[in-house]
This record gives C-alpha cells, structure tokens and sequence, in this order.
C-alpha cells in the first residue's frame, strides 16, 4: 500500500464520522486530520530524499563512466597513467611538459 491510498482512506473514514457540534473538540475527526497530516509530511520528506538519492546516484554513475585516469605507479621519467576509453586501456608515462620561454 502506497501513502496516497492511505491518506485517501483515513480522508475517507474522517468525512464519514458523525459530527457533534457540541464536542468539537473531541470530535474523532480531529485524530484523523492528525494522521493525514503527519502521512502528508511523512510522504513529503520520502520524496525528497528520493529525489537527492537519485541525484547523488547520476552523480556517481557520471564519476564512475569513461574516461577515467589511474596512477598506477611512478617511474624516473614520471607517472606511469592508464586511461580507460571506450572498453580500451591505454597505458604510458608521462613526462613533464615544459613550455618555450
């Protein structure tokens, strides 16, 4: 059962107590209205935490998809890198870059 029935349901049961005018504040209606809206804020925070699940979850498909670099070790000439595209590993050492003057 989903929240949404749930809430339907006790809207439902609510609307369809017998009112006393008199006693309204022992009206049953009130306990109803109560768990609807602890059921509302309830359903609220899920699907808000849905939501930044999802989001954190693109976020770490996106770090762990190609290209990606690793260091693998280090050699006298520099970092020995692989690179992983597209189901290819390529392997090499970098060397230091140094631009003209």
């Amino acid at each position: 059962m989903n929240l949404d029935y749930i809430i339907k349901r006790l809207r439902y049961l609510r609307d369809e107590q017998p009112q006393d005018n008199e006693e309204e504040d022992l009206c049953v209606c009130n306990y109803y209205d109560e768990l609807i809206d602890w059921l509302c804020e309830k359903k609220d925070v899920d699907e808000k935490l849905a939501d930044i699940a999802e989001k954190r979850l693109e976020l770490i498909q996106r770090l762990l998809a190609e290209p990606k670099l690793t260091i693998d070790e280090w050699s006298k000439k520099g970092p020995c890198v692989t690179v992983h595209l597209e189901g290819t590993e390529y392997v090499g050492t970098l060397e230091e870059w140094k631009g003209e003057e």
